[in-house]
């Protein structure tokens, strides 16, 4: 029978497991107490609000987003392109308003010489001309009769009958239209002749020499309009001149 020593084996059990453990034992009961170590806070307590002071400042809360505005369309299509945006329509300018009658009248632009009306010297009149030589009839023994018929600021309007022939004339400050109402005759102007016949015109500028051959039923009766009125001293015989 095979005799085992036991005392080496034991040996190194005390020295494996039971030494360790005592010596465990001894330094727990010669140590203090460990105490839980606090971790430190990461950022300041928040300070309680008292009577004192005021609220405690809270930290604002971030702004919400705006719903789009009604209009604006976006549209994406599938090639991944930026979406469109349609802009609203402009809003419509407003209507003018009427101008008041009490407002000035519009002042002429740079370089339009604004012209004073002439004051009216004369108020309107009608006549008739049927009329006016029935009122004034030429007598049969008389050269010419010559009778107004109207006069405004620019201007004058005579009715002139003739028996005989308008000697040759001119005039230095005023232009004269002839209108031919009745009769017959042959009208020079400056060496140039014309037949005057009733429903003909003729204009004779200042200083053209003109005259009158009366040929037709007798009177012959026409129209002078003379712009400015004429002077009865501006009339001129060519011997004068």
């Amino acid at each position: 029978m095979v005799k085992v020593r036991l005392e080496p084996c034991l040996e190194s059990i005390i020295k494996l497991f039971v030494m360790p453990l005592a010596l465990g034992i001894a330094l727990l009961s010669g140590c203090e107490t460990l105490k839980p170590v606090e971790p430190e806070a990461t950022s300041k307590p928040v300070a309680k609000a008292t009577e004192t002071e005021g609220p405690i400042s809270q930290k604002p809360e971030a702004p919400k987003r705006k719903a789009s505005p009604k209009g604006l369309a976006r549209n994406m299509d599938h090639g991944g392109r930026q979406p469109t945006v349609q802009k609203p329509d402009a809003p419509s300018a407003p209507a003018p308003q009427p101008k008041s009658a009490s407002q000035p009248a519009p002042k002429p632009s740079a370089g339009v010489e604004a012209v004073p009306i002439p004051p009216e010297t004369d108020s309107p009149s009608a006549s008739n001309i049927n009329e006016i030589l029935e009122r004034n009839p030429l007598d049969e023994k008389a050269d010419q009769l010559v009778t107004t018929v109207g006069k405004i600021a620019s201007g004058r309007v005579q009715l002139m009958q003739l028996n005989g022939d308008m000697k040759p004339r001119y005039h230095m400050n005023h232009d004269e239209i002839l209108y031919v109402v009745k009769g017959k005759g042959i009208l020079t102007i400056d060496e140039d002749r014309h037949v005057a016949a009733a429903g003909a015109v003729f204009i004779i500028p200042r200083r053209a020499v003109y005259g009158l051959q009366n040929t037709g039923e007798k009177p012959f009766v026409a129209l002078a309009i003379e712009v400015p009125p004429g002077d009865p001293k501006d009339t001129w015989t060519p011997k004068a001149r």
